[in-house]
């Protein structure tokens, strides 16, 4: 009955299906070479807005994580899933398991997308709580008690960041926190590590990658595959299948440096991801030759250009397709790293294909940055000749909330040991920075720390904070006032 039931909500994907050209009706690769003008290698975009459940590469992995789920025995009746995600795993979610009468909660930033939000709240009668205290569930616990029998969509806000991490007020830890006190009631697919995740993107996106090469004739070319890293299922699953075939791929994985996009993980918490490190081992046992880690400093700057050629080229080739093919953020990133690789070698791989996770349609215009100061971002050791000199040292946490005691410590000791002085003052960034209306303006008493003569460098956990941070602070008059290439990465 629930194999009928899922296979009537996701009847394209799986070998059962029952439609004529198997589990890839509902995917296309499209062709955007003369939209692009890379004339000498064919470009094509695989986007997976035509999916149903909002359309995102996520609607995958939802499906297979929720069948698993059934096979196994996890949800049984009265049980509630609960779920951390950035948005498009949670809407996909969301209507599967609200379809099927099971309760969900989702867990999130409360700095997600208001699209996101309007969309849980006019489809499933969402129920929004913000918790102001991260480790404590009893909100959620109650809100849950309080319910009766029946589906119901929970969205729970975090003061955290985009992406759910596994620090100690992440939204990972909030989520097992509420599996381990629940009793039982409660269950977590748990994205990030649910074999379910890459095993439907073997089995789906890559076959059908395979199937369209073959389609159109260019097995026997070199293909570079770009797509974003978020839990690496699907990285993982692509590299799975192609490392088994005699195809010259190479995988493309793009991550973001400095600045924290939606969905979207930098290297060093790529490097905890379970699927990242299942990735690194299938790429050693191809000789690294089978995955390319790529870091693109700047993202929003990159994502900012290419946003008029999403909504203009894009948006006009969707409506002659009727197929939305436009990009969200993370989908950007991908084509932005193919086109820097293009310009640096104009015939490079004959054939390139860009994963479009997700697309615009749920995205904002993303605010180009305002032009950076010159000299605010300096080396390691150029900071280090400033400390000499008698610079003083700021710590800025891009996490609102409280610092823990004992990132305290472990950041004093590195910066002491390697920048040979203590930050003077460890601020969240909310104490920095004041959001109004999507706007950034310092706060009064934050600027008041500033105020003389000597100069500051500001250091952050990977450098995009810090520099926000010191390019207001220039605006507002501070002359002297540095932020750290790479923050505590360059300090590892």
């Amino acid at each position: 009955m629930i194999q009928f039931a899922l296979r009537r909500v996701f009847g394209f994907v799986g070998p059962s299906s029952d439609s004529p050209n198997g589990p890839f009706d509902n995917l296309k690769l499209v062709e955007v070479t003369k939209e692009l003008g890379t004339a000498g290698t064919r470009v094509f975009i695989l986007p997976f807005a035509s999916l149903p459940f909002y359309g995102t590469s996520k609607s995958l992995a939802a499906y297979a994580m929720v069948e698993r789920a059934f096979e196994k025995g996890y949800l049984e009746p009265d049980r509630v899933v609960v779920e951390p995600t950035s948005g498009n795993t949670g809407l996909a979610l969301a209507e599967i398991l609200n379809t099927l009468g099971v309760p969900f909660v989702m867990v999130v930033s409360r700095k997600i997308a208001k699209s996101f939000e309007e969309t849980l709240k006019e489809k499933f009668r969402a129920f929004v709580l913000e918790v102001e205290d991260p480790t404590s569930t009893e909100p959620v616990m109650s809100y849950i008690r309080s319910c009766p029998k029946g589906p119901f969509v929970l969205l729970v806000k975090l003061p955290i960041n985009f992406c759910p991490t596994d620090e100690p007020t992440g939204a990972i830890a909030y989520s097992k926190k509420l599996v381990q006190e629940s009793g039982g009631r409660i269950v977590m697919l748990d994205q990030y590590n649910n074999p379910a995740n890459p095993e439907i993107h073997r089995k789906v996106t890559a076959h059908f990658i395979h199937h369209e090469l073959k389609r159109i004739g260019l097995e026997g070319y070199r293909i570079n595959i770009y797509l974003s890293g978020g839990t690496f299922g699907t990285a993982l699953g692509l590299s799975q299948y192609f490392a088994n075939t005699n195809l010259d791929i190479r995988l493309n994985v793009v991550l973001p440096s400095g600045d924290d996009i939606f969905g979207v993980v930098d290297l060093r918490a790529a490097k905890l991801r379970t699927f990242f490190k299942s990735l690194e081992e299938v790429n050693r046992l191809n000789n690294d030759r089978l995955v390319r880690i790529l870091e693109m400093k700047r993202p929003i700057e990159r994502i900012s250009r290419l946003w008029s050629l999403n909504e203009q080229v894009f948006g006009k080739l969707s409506s002659q397709l009727t197929l939305d093919v436009t990009g969200g953020y993370s989908s950007l990133l991908a084509l932005s790293a193919l086109l820097d690789d293009l310009r640096a070698n104009p015939d490079g791989a004959p054939v390139n294909i860009v994963l479009f996770h997700d697309s615009a349609a749920r995205y904002e215009a993303p605010r180009s940055s305002s032009p950076e100061p010159d000299g605010l971002v300096v080396g390691l050791d150029e900071a280090t000749s400033m400390i000499g000199k008698g610079a003083r040292v700021v710590y800025i946490d891009p996490l609102p909330g409280k610092i823990p005691e004992e990132l305290i410590k472990e950041v004093s000791d590195r910066v002491a040991r390697l920048l040979g002085v203590k930050p003077e003052k460890f601020v969240n960034i909310s104490d920095a920075l004041v959001t109004e209306e999507q706007n950034l303006s310092l706060r009064e008493e934050f600027t008041s720390l500033f105020r003389g003569d000597s100069p500051v460098v500001l250091v952050c956990p990977h450098g995009g904070s810090s520099r926000v941070v010191g390019a207001k602070l220039r605006q507002a008059g501070v002359p002297n006032v540095y932020s750290l290439d790479q923050g505590m990465d360059a300090l590892s």
